[in-house]
């Protein structure tokens, strides 16, 4: 009887053995990722999707992802290039005073170009492009861990581009036997709309503000997924005079200029909910070629596919939604402007309740003439840096012909980032 027992008992061991094997080499399976799928990375203060790609079967370069890139052109880094000689070995550049740089500043780089076909591999997938663009794109954008920059191919009909934001992956499908998930919200491409650019889309958006005043944004937007915000109004958005009415925007600068967003609650296409949305509206030049914008902070909610074929690009929703911000990004005050004569004018004073430098009384037209007793001609890049984090500020200032003095006294627990 003993030995009849025991001989069950190991049975069962041995059976539950087996399932619990199965099971694990079920989840295994699950588990093991596609050879096409590769991780990209977003940091909080640049913003960019980079990821690693291969050229020449060999080499790999750390190369952003950015729709808004020039179209069907590889951009590469001077310096990763020369590091590189078989890259352009025997090329002879078919331009080399072409200027290269980002559509957010007037700042330019010189560039060379090279009409030749440059093969690159993402994943297991091969792909071509028809120019090669090298320049100084490191220190363009101030960061030596990128090797430079690269867009869907313009003329690419033969995939759908998956940029997978609940994974943080980028994939590379054939359309020939790729289908799109269920649920997913399809905007086709504008062709024709912008510089016949594939990333434009028609999409009705109907945002919600906090006291319950509603807009509709049924327009034509650009994916611009090297842009950090949600939605970006630019400055000939014809939305802009009504929003400058409105009193609960944050203002905000960083290095390009001033800019502004709201916090709302969106709706897309009357199904698909988006909480606590910012649109941006900006204020400072720029050569952005269009008006409306859909940026990273919009993407990361959905799974994005970039159907080239059927001309079309889906979005299917995603829970594990996180805001990126820049910490470093600070709020914006007052700004000034320099006379012929030397003199430092407020020009722009920064229309909310929480602005120290308002509420003390500061208004356009004012003229700065010292800082905390020190002439405003002296006051050193270092000094006014360090301005808002004193406990307060004296100005003497001139307004019309009046002599005047206003203190500030900024708030250390201000809240940054955009």
């Amino acid at each position: 009887m003993i030995r009849l027992l025991m001989s069950i008992l190991c049975d069962k061991s041995r059976l539950l053995l087996f399932f619990c094997c199965v099971l694990m080499c079920c989840n295994c399976s699950n588990n093991v990722k596609d050879i096409n799928q590769v991780d990209f990375s977003i940091t909080n203060f640049d913003r960019k999707i980079v990821l690693p790609i291969k050229l020449y079967d060999s080499l790999t370069a750390n190369m952003v992802f950015d729709t808004g890139a020039s179209l069907g052109t590889f951009t590469l880094d001077s310096a990763y290039c020369s590091h590189h000689p078989q890259i352009t070995k025997g090329l002879v550049p078919d331009y080399d005073d072409v200027p290269a740089g980002s559509a957010w500043t007037a700042n330019r780089y010189k560039a060379v170009v090279y009409l030749t076909q440059q093969s690159v591999c993402i994943g297991q997938t091969n792909l071509r492009y028809k120019h090669l663009k090298v320049f100084d794109f490191k220190g363009y954008f101030n960061n030596t861990s990128l090797d430079g920059i690269f867009s869907i191919p313009k003329d690419d009909s033969s995939n759908v581009w998956e940029l997978n934001f609940e994974n943080n992956y980028l994939q590379v499908h054939s359309s020939d036997d790729f289908v799109l998930p269920e649920n997913c919200f399809i905007a086709p491409m504008m062709i024709n709309e912008i510089r016949n650019n594939p990333f434009v889309i028609q999409m009705p958006l109907e945002i919600t503000f906090p006291d319950g005043e509603t807009l509709i944004l049924n327009k034509k937007f650009f994916i611009d997924s090297g842009m950090p915000w949600d939605i970006a109004l630019m400055s000939n958005a014809e939305e802009l005079k009504e929003l400058e009415k409105r009193k609960d925007a944050v203002w905000m600068q960083n290095s390009y200029g001033l800019f502004k967003y709201y916090t709302v609650e969106g709706k897309l296409a009357d199904y698909f909910n988006l909480d606590s949305l910012r649109v941006y509206t900006i204020h400072h030049q720029n050569n952005v070629p269009c008006d409306y914008l859909l940026g990273q902070n919009f993407l990361k909610r959905f799974n994005v596919f970039f159907d080239m074929k059927n001309k079309q690009v889906a979005f299917q929703p995603i829970d594990n939604f996180e805001r990126l911000v820049n910490p470093q990004v600070r709020r914006f005050h007052m700004s000034t402007t320099s006379t012929h004569e030397g003199k430092i004018i407020v020009d722009v004073v920064a229309d909310y309740e929480a602005n120290y430098y308002k509420t003390a009384g500061f208004m356009k037209g004012d003229v700065i003439v010292k800082v905390n007793g020190i002439g405003v001609q002296d006051v050193s890049h270092e000094q006014k840096l360090n301005l808002n984090r004193q406990d307060s500020i004296i100005f003497d200032i001139v307004r019309g012909e009046l002599p005047m003095k206003i203190v500030v006294y900024p708030d250390k627990d201000e809240l940054s980032g955009d």
